[in-house]
C-alpha cells in the first residue's frame, strides 16, 4: 500500500514551527487552547479514515498535545 503525500510539505512544516518557537507564553496558551478545542474532531476524522476489520486499529488511535514544542499528534 502507498503511503499518501502528508498535506503540508516539509518546507512549510518548517516554517510553521519557526512562528511557533517565536510567540510569546500567551500566544503559545491559545495555540495550546485550539488544540485541545479542536483534537477531538481531528481524532475523529482520523478514527473514520481507518480501514476496520476487527476495530481494534479504531480504538487503539488517540491524540498527544506536547505543550513545549506545539506540537499535535494523533
Amino acid at each position: 500500500m502507498a503511503r499518501r503525500k502528508s498535506q503540508f510539505a516539509t518546507r512549510d512544516r518548517v516554517r510553521v514551527r519557526r512562528l511557533l518557537t517565536g510567540i510569546g507564553p500567551q500566544a503559545q496558551q491559545e495555540v495550546l487552547a485550539a488544540y485541545q478545542r479542536h483534537a477531538p474532531a481531528i481524532l475523529a476524522q482520523a478514527r473514520s479514515e481507518v480501514p476496520s476489520r476487527t476495530g481494534k486499529l479504531r480504538a487503539a488511535l488517540n491524540y498527544k498535545i506536547f505543550p513545549k514544542t506545539l506540537r499535535l499528534r494523533v
